[in-house]
């Protein structure tokens, strides 16, 4: 899949934004007891204000996710997902590097229910800077496979390529998340 949003405007410069994303899925054919996910994505922001120097973010993301039954009662989920940075502002360019590693274990409380809590951080190249996060959160399956749950995340951090999909950041969320077969 490719996104692409190009805004011009005259007095304030011009915008561009690009996510280009391909993915391989596995689910176990016989029991469906596991499943895998692996993503490659190319983030591009260019912005060329109308009087200042443009600004280029590229950033290459790869991720893979398993989630699967550990017991009968609980199911576990674990991701890893690096990037590669370039910044450029004029003609000044920088890189960076990091990864993010995260893990989650659910207990399926009733039929209707589960809890769930989770883990995760974010660090550098060298291991010099990290972040962790680490939060619960109660669930209620709304039927055909839709579950909304609410948590909460003790402490935690912001990514603007790696945890985009993820609520990470400390407070309160509401997650809705589906599973079509």
């Amino acid at each position: 899949r490719n996104f692409l949003s190009v805004t011009d405007d005259h007095a304030a410069g011009g915008r561009n934004r690009e996510r280009f994303q391909i993915g391989l899925a596995y689910r176990e054919p016989v029991r469906d007891d596991w499943d895998a996910l692996m993503r490659y994505e190319l983030h591009a922001d260019r912005d060329a204000p109308a009087l200042d120097a443009f600004t280029l973010h590229t950033a290459h993301v790869f991720a893979v996710q398993g989630t699967g039954r550990v017991f009968e009662s609980f199911t576990a989920s674990a991701g890893w997902s690096g990037k590669r940075v370039a910044d450029r502002i004029g003609n000044a360019t920088t890189s960076s590097e990091a990864q993010w590693v995260r893990g989650r274990v659910t207990w399926d409380v009733g039929d209707h229910w589960d809890a769930g809590v989770q883990g995760s951080t974010l660090f550098n190249r060298d291991f010099a800077s990290r972040r962790h996060g680490v939060g619960v959160e109660l669930g209620r399956q709304m039927g055909g496979g839709v579950w909304l749950s609410a948590g909460w995340n003790r402490f935690g951090f912001e990514d603007r390529d790696l945890t985009a999909e993820e609520y990470t950041q400390p407070g309160a969320y509401l997650r809705l998340r589906a599973r079509f077969d």
